[in-house]
């Protein structure tokens, strides 16, 4: 009896890496699993911007209650950064409008990228 091996294909693939940009416009909660553990973190609560009081706090971190406005990190993509800021508002108070003027700039003086 013979024996035929075939010869097998493995692929490694890595999770795809995640530009500041990306994360624009989208919920605080779809953020937390792209974040590294190892990086630090600045949350700027910007509710301001839509005429309400500043209520973002640590404990929210991740809570799909807000609305990424801005954010900016010190290397090309999230996952490979030690500095991370990020600019959030309430998720009720940020219509589609407000997502696609983040998306294009419009808050980005929110973040300082002052890294």
């Amino acid at each position: 009896m013979a024996l035929a091996l075939m010869p097998g294909v493995v692929a490694c693939t890595q999770a795809p890496a995640h530009a500041p940009a990306s994360i624009v416009g989208g919920s605080f909660s779809e953020v937390e699993g792209v974040l590294p553990d190892s990086a630090a973190l600045l949350i700027q609560g910007v509710s301001v911007e839509f005429g309400l009081e500043p209520t973002y706090t640590q404990d929210q971190f991740g809570s799909s209650r807000w609305t990424v406005l801005a954010a900016c990190s010190d290397a090309e993509s999230l996952e490979q950064s030690s500095t991370i800021e990020i600019a959030v508002a309430p998720a009720d108070a940020v219509d589609e409008q407000d997502r696609q003027a983040a998306r294009d700039g419009a808050f980005s003086d929110a973040v300082t990228c002052s890294f």
